[in-house]
């Protein structure tokens, strides 16, 4: 008995991620229809235009198809159209390509559906994306009512393949609950939004007792559960924040979120361990940790999260010893400070060291140049490095900076004094 037990429980570990990849395909980030979209940075379009060069190569290769080349570019143009503060010459001018963008990569997928290339679930599946992306930049009650239509067409189609044993519950209510989220950006009366979203609501919480009672008896099922617990307490926060108005709630329901990733990561690592997923995946769960402790910081200081984000799209433990969640919580406690010089807004970030690395003081410059002063234990003097965004490498600009620079208690000015002393450094060695 007690060797049947044992083999139970090995044969539990083994195969208690050998589903990783399972998880819910929501087709709207939960929640998202209730909140105003993201800030984009400049960041995100370089990383985007890296991405269409990728996709465009991998066409050339034969590697991918041309649709993929166009959702790349259709992003690229988006990214831009959001960067864009007022409309102008210059905002028409990329709506215009992202219209035809849009035209041409409809007219592709219905040519595929029509011969047969794509099912009429994949069909329905990427109208409803396309439609829900064009909101994006127009966001009008026209292409909202073509959302909600195309939300409807598709689950109509969901159910209708449920009926022939092609689909299952958990794809029924994921079409329900993007039904749901669609009609929340038509209604205008707060009345009806609330009903709406309460509604929503019960869809995700049965979306994840489903997802739980299934992970009780499928080993291969615990990612799935704990996402579908995500994306229920997600919407929940979203909720009780822009609906609701409930401080309390948002608080419960983002250190619910915390814990369900920190569960999730830790889950990957040992996954990882076992090689059944790859370390990209697991970078993955760690960034959207770390997002979530930036979340909580954005609340407070909008100007410090920003930077913040910039700092986690750079780290690649060349100055960090320490994971990315941890170094997000780091970041976080960290004293932000500005600069007004002659030349535009400074902004400094210092925080404490990690137990490997020390003290480090990062940079922006006004002219968007990214500086990281680093405290060096076991020499006289401190380094100062310079981050390349094309090659997202950090280049060594001086190993002799003085430790006074760091250990003055106050930030302002520091980047005048430190320009004016790499100046003088670089006149004396000539």
């Amino acid at each position: 008995m007690m060797k049947r037990t044992l083999l139970t429980l090995i044969a539990a570990l083994c195969l208690s991620f050998a589903h990783a990849g399972e998880k819910p395909e929501f087709l709207i980030v939960p929640g998202s229809s209730l909140c105003p979209p993201p800030q984009v940075s400049p960041e995100a379009v370089t990383t985007a235009e890296n991405q269409l060069s990728t996709k465009k190569r991998q066409y050339q290769q034969g590697l991918s198809d041309y649709l993929s080349v166009m959702d790349a570019e259709i992003l690229v143009l988006k990214l831009k159209i959001s960067l864009l503060r007022a409309d102008g010459e210059e905002k028409n001018l990329l709506l215009q390509q992202i219209r035809h963008a849009d035209a041409e990569r409809m007219k592709l997928v219905e040519a595929r559906y029509r011969s047969g290339g794509i099912s009429e679930l994949e069909y329905r599946t990427c109208v409803f994306r396309y439609i829900w992306e064009r909101l994006s930049w127009e966001d009008t009650p026209e292409n909202a009512a073509l959302a909600v239509k195309a939300a409807e067409a598709l689950e109509a189609s969901v159910l209708e393949g449920l009926r022939c044993g092609q689909t299952d519950r958990i794809q029924c209510l994921i079409a329900a609950i993007t039904c749901g989220e669609a009609k929340l950006r038509q209604n205008r009366n707060a009345a009806d939004i609330q009903q709406q979203s309460a509604e929503v609501q019960k869809l995700y919480d049965e979306l994840a007792a489903l997802c739980a009672a299934r992970a009780k008896h499928s080993l291969g099922a615990l990612v799935m559960e704990v996402e579908a617990a995500l994306a229920a307490r997600c919407f929940e926060r979203e909720y009780a924040c822009h609906v609701l108005r409930d401080a309390d709630v948002v608080h419960r329901t983002h250190n619910a979120i915390l814990k369900l990733l920190e569960r999730l990561r830790d889950d990957f690592y040992f996954a990882a361990e076992r090689e059944e997923v790859s370390q990209e995946e697991v970078h993955r769960v760690e960034l959207r940790q770390a997002e979530e402790i930036v979340r909580g910081c954005r609340a407070e200081n909008s100007e410090k999260a920003a930077m913040i984000q910039r700092i986690i799209a750079m780290a690649d433990y060349s100055f960090h010893e320490e994971s990315i969640p941890s170094l997000a919580e780091r970041l976080c406690y960290g004293t932000y400070e500005t600069d007004k010089t002659t030349e535009g807004i400074v902004e400094y970030l210092k925080i404490t060291g990690d137990g490997c690395c020390g003290q480090r003081i990062f940079i922006q410059t006004s002219k968007g140049e990214f500086y990281l002063l680093e405290e060096d234990r076991e020499d006289e003097t401190d380094s100062l490095m310079l981050y390349q965004s094309g090659s997202k490498e950090w280049i060594t600009c001086s190993t002799d900076v003085p430790k006074s620079f760091a250990e003055d208690d106050t930030l302002s000015g520091l980047w005048i004094r430190l320009r004016q002393w790499l100046q003088r450094s670089a006149r004396s060695q000539r």
